[in-house]
Order: C-alpha cells, then sequence, then structure tokens
C-alpha cells in the first residue's frame, strides 16, 4: 500500500461513512506512505495509528467542524516522522490553530491559499516551524511585514512566491495601504536569503491609476545584486518600473538572470521613456505570443531610439516583415544586431545566417536572404570574419611596432629586449617538458631542446654566432669553463656550447631562482643556484660538484668575472672557479666571447651583427694546490683578455651600426 486518498466524492458523505471506516479500519499496522485528508475526512480517527506517515495534505475550509480539527491533531501528533519533502497548505483562518500546534519542524514546503495577510498570525508560523522552509507559496498574502520575518526565519528559502492579487482592491481595502503591497523596503529584506533560486512577485497598487508602483528599479537592482543565487524573477510590472526610473539610462540589460518574465505594457513604458538606450538586451525577457502585440511590429517604436547602436532581443512572435523595415532603415546605425526567433514550426525552412553588418549582424530565423541582400558589404561566415579580424589585427598590431621601432632606437632596444626576456621564459618553462618524459629532473639532457629554443631566438632578433675551436672540447672528461661575462644575453652562449659540452652544469646567483618561470626551468636541467651571503651553503654545494667533476665528469659553466661588463677590460676573476678546478685536480677550459657591438646599454641600442665564440684550450690543473690559484688565475685572465681584444677588433671591423 502507498497511500490512500480520502475525498467528499459524494454528495451525501453521511451514507457511505460506516462502509468507509470499515474498508480503512484494516489499515491500522499498515505503513501508509501518503494521506490526503479533504473536507469531511471523519475517516481521520481511525488512521492515528499510522506512526510512519510521510506525506500529509489537508485542504480544509471554514465550514470543517472543530471536532474533527481534535481528529485531525490527534492524528498528527502521532505523525512524527513526516518527510521534509512535505507540503503543508493553509487555507484559511480557522486552520491556523491546527497547523501552529502542528507542523513538524522538518517542513519544507507551504504554501497559503486566499488567506488575508495577518503578521501576528505568521509570526507565529515562522517562529515555531519554518526553519528548514525552502519553499514558500504566499499567493494573495504577502507585504513587507511578511517579507521581513521571511529574512529572519527562513534562512533556507529558495523559492518563493510573494503576489498579491488585483482583485483584492475590490474587497474594501483602502488602495492606498500598504499592508496589502510590497515596495523596494520588503525586496531589501529578501536580500537576506542568499539561498533564494526563484521569485515571483508583484505590486498591486501599479494597477490603482494614480498610485503608480512601489517597486524601483533601484530595489530590484539591490536585489539582484546582493542574492547571487537568483535564477529566475517574474514581475508583471518591471516595465513600468524600469521606465519611470531609467529615463538617462545608456544600456539596459534584462539578462541578468536566466528568466525574466514581463508583459507587453513593460515594452511600450520603456520605448515611450528610455529614449537615450545605446544597448538594449532583450534576451530572454520578452514572454509574449501571438495574442499580443510586440514591440518589433511597430518599427516606429524603436525608432525613437536615436542612439541606439547594439540591440539583441528575443524573437517571440516576431514579424518578419516589419524586422526587414526596421533594420533596413537603421542599418547604417547599429553595430551589433542579434535578433533570435525561438519558432520551431515556421513556413519557411529554417536558417542560421551570419553576416557582418557594421560589426556583426546574428539573424535566426528563416526567409531573410531578401533582407540580408540590402545590405552593402556582405560577407558571410561569423566565424571566418573573427578569425579574419583576429589575423588583421595582430597583423597591424606588429606592423605598428615595427615602424615605432624603426624611427626610435630608444624602443628598438627595449622591444627586443622584452621579446629575448619573454622568448627565454617561454624556452625554460615549456620546451623542457617533452624531455622530462624521458630524462629524470636535473639531468643536463634536459636542457638541450631550451638550447636550441634560444638559439631561433637569437636567430630572429639577427644575431648570428660562431663557434671556433670546438676540437679542445673533451666530452669525456670534466672540468671547469670560464665564460667573460658582458650582458643577459650571454644565455644564447651558452645554448650555443651546451650540446658540444657533455654533461654541463651551470652556476648562478640565487636570485635567479625566483626569476619565474625561467627559475625554475633552469633548475631542471642542473642548474646551481648559489648565495654569496651564505658562505658555508656555497662552499658544501662547490664540494659536491667538485666530486661530480671527478666521478661524472661533469663540467661547470661560470662566469668567473661574476658580473656584467661591456667594457673592452675584462673585469677581475673571481677565486671560485679555480679553488674548483684545484680541488678536483681537473682542468680549466676557458672560452672567450667577442664584444656586442651590437648591444649597448648605456645608448640603449640593439641591432643585429655577429659573435664569435672561441674555444681555448684546457689549462690543466694536476698537481697544483692552493698555493698556485694566484698564477693560474691571472694565467688564464691573461689569456682570455688577450684573445678578447683580438676577436672584438676582428667583429668590430665587420659590424655596421
Amino acid at each position: 500500500m502507498q497511500g490512500v486518498e480520502l475525498c467528499n466524492f459524494v454528495q451525501n458523505f453521511n451514507e457511505i461513512k460506516m462502509p468507509l471506516m470499515k474498508a480503512v479500519t484494516p489499515l491500522y499496522d499498515i505503513c501508509l506512505k501518503t494521506v490526503h485528508l479533504y473536507i469531511y475526512s471523519y475517516c481521520a480517527r481511525v488512521l492515528y495509528r499510522s506512526l510512519k506517515l510521510a506525506e500529509l495534505n489537508c485542504f480544509l475550509t471554514k465550514t470543517i467542524p472543530t471536532n474533527i480539527l481534535d481528529d485531525l491533531l490527534l492524528f498528527h501528533e502521532n505523525s512524527k516522522n513526516i518527510s521534509t519533502q512535505d507540503w503543508i497548505t493553509i487555507d484559511d483562518p480557522v486552520s491556523f490553530y491546527f497547523y501552529k500546534a502542528t507542523l513538524h519542524p522538518n517542513i519544507q514546503k507551504f504554501q497559503a491559499k486566499n488567506y488575508r495577510p495577518c503578521v501576528s498570525y505568521w509570526k507565529c508560523l515562522f517562529e515555531t516551524s519554518f526553519a528548514n522552509m525552502k519553499v514558500l507559496n504566499l499567493a494573495l498574502s504577502c507585504n513587507d511585514a511578511i517579507l521581513k520575518m521571511i529574512s529572519k526565519y527562513c534562512p533556507n528559502l529558495e523559492w518563493l512566491n510573494a503576489t498579491c492579487k488585483y482583485e483584492r482592491m475590490n474587497l474594501g481595502i483602502n488602495a492606498t495601504s500598504f499592508s496589502i503591497s510590497v515596495t523596494d523596503v520588503g525586496l531589501a529584506y529578501l536580500c537576506d536569503c542568499k539561498k533564494l533560486k526563484v521569485l515571483t512577485i508583484n505590486d498591486p497598487r501599479s494597477a490603482v491609476p494614480g498610485l503608480g508602483s512601489s517597486i524601483t528599479y533601484q530595489g530590484i537592482r539591490k536585489l539582484l545584486r546582493e542574492v547571487k543565487t537568483l535564477e529566475d524573477i517574474t514581475y508583471t510590472d518591471i516595465g513600468a518600473v524600469i521606465a519611470s526610473n531609467m529615463e538617462d539610462v545608456e544600456s539596459l540589460n534584462l539578462n541578468v538572470v536566466r528568466h525574466f518574465n514581463g508583459t507587453k505594457s513593460t515594452l511600450s513604458e520603456i520605448f515611450r521613456l528610455c529614449k537615450n538606450i545605446q544597448e538594449l538586451y532583450l534576451m530572454f525577457f520578452i514572454n509574449v505570443d501571438n495574442r499580443h502585440e510586440d514591440f518589433i511590429q511597430r518599427p516606429a517604436n524603436m525608432n525613437q531610439f536615436k542612439y541606439l547602436e547594439n540591440l539583441f532581443i528575443d524573437g517571440h512572435a516576431l514579424d518578419l516583415l516589419n524586422v526587414t523595415k526596421f533594420l533596413t532603415e537603421n542599418a547604417q546605425k547599429l553595430n551589433h544586431a542579434n535578433v533570435d526567433s525561438l519558432f520551431e514550426e515556421i513556413s519557411l525552412p529554417a536558417t542560421i545566417q551570419h553576416i557582418e553588418l557594421g560589426r556583426r549582424l546574428e539573424l535566426s530565423r528563416a526567409g531573410v536572404k531578401k533582407m540580408i541582400d540590402r545590405f552593402t558589404n556582405l560577407r558571410q561566415g561569423d566565424e571566418y570574419l573573427q578569425t579574419k579580424s583576429v589575423l588583421l589585427q595582430a597583423l597591424g598590431l606588429g606592423l605598428f611596432i615595427y615602424v615605432i621601432c624603426s624611427l626610435s632606437q630608444t624602443l628598438n632596444y627595449y622591444a627586443k629586449c622584452s621579446f629575448f626576456v619573454l622568448g627565454a621564459m617561454f624556452s625554460a618553462a615549456v620546451l623542457p617538458i617533452p624531455s622530462l618524459l624521458i630524462y629524470p629532473i636535473r639531468d643536463p639532457r634536459i636542457g638541450l631542446i631550451p638550447a636550441l629554443g634560444t638559439r631561433f631566438l637569437m636567430w630572429l632578433l639577427g644575431i648570428t654566432y660562431e663557434v671556433r675551436g670546438k676540437e679542445h672540447i673533451n666530452r669525456e672528461k670534466g672540468g671547469v669553463i670560464v665564460i667573460n661575462h658582458q650582458s643577459g644575453i650571454d644565455l644564447a652562449v651558452i645554448a650555443r656550447i651546451w650540446p658540444l659540452i657533455g654533461r654541463g652544469t651551470t652556476v648562478v646567483k640565487k636570485f635567479v631562482l625566483y626569476v619565474f618561470p625561467f627559475g625554475p626551468g633552469a633548475w631542471l636541467w642542473g642548474t646551481l643556484y648559489i648565495d654569496r651571503k651564505n658562505h658555508k651553503d656555497t662552499i658544501t654545494k662547490l664540494d659536491k660538484e667538485c666530486d661530480a667533476i671527478k666521478n661524472r665528469s661533469n663540467k661547470i659553466v661560470i662566469f668567473p668575472e661574476g658580473t656584467r661588463s661591456q667594457e673592452d677590460e675584462l673585469l677581475p676573476f673571481k677565486k671560485g672557479p679555480f679553488h674548483i678546478s684545484i680541488q678536483s685536480q681537473s682542468m680549466i677550459q676557458p672560452i672567450v666571447v667577442s664584444k656586442y657591438h651590437f648591444l649597448s646599454d648605456k645608448r640603449k641600442f640593439f641591432g643585429k651583427g655577429h659573435t664569435i665564440i672561441k674555444v681555448l684550450p684546457e689549462i690543466s690543473c694536476q698537481g697544483l694546490t692552493k698555493d698556485d690559484l694566484p698564477q693560474l688565475l691571472e694565467k688564464t685572465r691573461n689569456l682570455m683578455q688577450a684573445t678578447f681584444t683580438e676577436l672584438s677588433q676582428e667583429t668590430k671591423n665587420s659590424f655596421v651600426s
């Protein structure tokens, strides 16, 4: 047994009272799921033992006898397992007393029918039973005071119908009274219902001539801003509200929620008062059918918008001929028009055509070819147009940058430096990814693809490289490689020699590690970061590299000057590289890079040029001690200085600024 429904289906219920009682009596111990009690439900007293009731619907009337209320009360007190999805419906003030005493605390749905609002009654209900309420239907029974209680006692409310019927005005109630009216004050209370999804509301005052609406656009806008969960709003007088408060508005967007229902009077008020609109969004707003007169059927209305540039409308009940006429007359004014008809049953074959009108015109309706033919500069395919537009913009931007850089040496310098930095970061962060699938982390071979990317980057900048003395490199032998340091683009020098030296490791300042994403990317292929301020940590790391030189034939790449210099004389060398070579009893491999005549940080100049990289014969450190360090340092520097002067003179003669 899933449920039983007891109805007043005959005129004289007393004739079947006893037979029905006998029929229901065997249901004492059956676990009923649902019981509907209609009007004279005398059988309630025989059902009060059903303690596992899941749903109770009581539709009571003013004529219900007092003893029936007693029976229902007894029945309901024993029904403690009512589910959280129950609907409780109250139909009149008499019923109120029953529900006031017996409402289950888990009830989540409640509706009031034809019940004139009484704040004191509602307050008792809200305080005792509405904490878990999710669905609340107060049709014909709402005002600001009730909305205030809703915001206080119904924190979980998701669906609310808070409308009042216009016919109430004929029941002797003062039309100017706020007792049956919802205003901006009531909407402000609803801002506390942070879970509200669906709201239906109206204002009977707007139906009385001379009173006007007590809900304004500001009130609705505040509600939409505060309650982010709202998906569906229905307010029958929204047109008058908007129009009366937005005479100077330039952009009207009613697509703020999934649905925004309006009436035909809505549109006429907007057209009558909002003359300065530049953008009109009415998507999902016009909810009319063929029985109503839609605004687009009167192009004169739309012609009042002298400043309208962007139009988005929902094409319910659109008249194709009038659409054609309006868009034709305003073809030169509109930058973007979107006309979307949702009719599926139409006489002509359905088509979707995208054309360019100014910027864009989208028409989703059949039979538009005649209208389209009247526009100039017609091009089919909106996706094609968008792609072409992006490509043209990119080409134009590139041409603009090229022209500017050609006219200004300083701008050219900064543009090329920025391009190099961005390209180097991309090479360090993205290009190592394929190698990570093959080699372990901090393996020097991970840097091979980034090195190739950096070489391509320098080719784009107009810098060429020539490597001499490759025969002096022994890939199977560990040691220390020292290179003169001129600029940040020395990274390209390392990229040129990286495939040649075997297992290489670069040593740089620790702050480079935090230059994202270059620092973490360089760490992947074994770059060693040292902190000059932490001498102990630096010594520990360098000792490990000495072991790597001995045991794994690693090569450490170091700039012995310690900082960049674009002068003709090399800076004094640091002792660190030579300590490592002597401690590991390996060798020093000097590599000299010619002067960058094409680059000057002082003059903000970055041109095209040629660079020579010369690998000098290795200097053995076998048998040397710390006492020999000064002589080793001086010998290496003198050799590199002489080579640097020679190479720089050679590249200078071939360089034209």
